[in-house]
């Protein structure tokens, strides 16, 4: 990741996922951007996150694919270039729609309870 991204911290620092959002962020010099209690409380979260993309000049977000199908895929902030998704499958269909969107969506794939034990880059088109 280069030194020039923000990233959201969008998993709780809870979860040990959050694990691989921190160190890959503080180990390549990026800046690593959290959301407030608050946000992680609210109900219309799913509302909000763009807005708060925007308002944090956020260029990197991981987002769970369970919480894509749920964003306003037309309000993306220009700002956000990659979606880092995984944990769980991401439906062919929710990645063929984010592609048109974003730059470009890494793909973080847990085998065996290894973060990040495989990746792969999808470029738009």
């Amino acid at each position: 990741m280069p030194a020039q991204c923000r990233l959201l911290q969008f998993l709780p620092i809870c979860f040990d996922a959050s694990i691989s959002e921190i160190f890959v962020a503080l180990l390549s010099g990026a800046q690593l951007c959290f959301l407030s209690m608050e946000d992680y409380a609210d109900k219309a979260l799913v509302s909000k996150i763009f807005p708060i993309i925007e308002k944090q000049n956020i260029n990197v977000a991981c987002i769970p694919p369970a919480f894509l199908p749920f964003l306003p895929i037309d309000h993306t902030p220009d700002c956000l270039k990659t979606i880092i998704i995984g944990g769980e499958v991401c439906s062919a269909k929710e990645i063929d729609r984010w592609r048109k969107k974003v730059i470009n969506i890494n793909f973080l794939m847990v085998i065996n309870r290894n973060l990040g034990a495989s990746s792969e880059r999808i470029w738009p088109n």
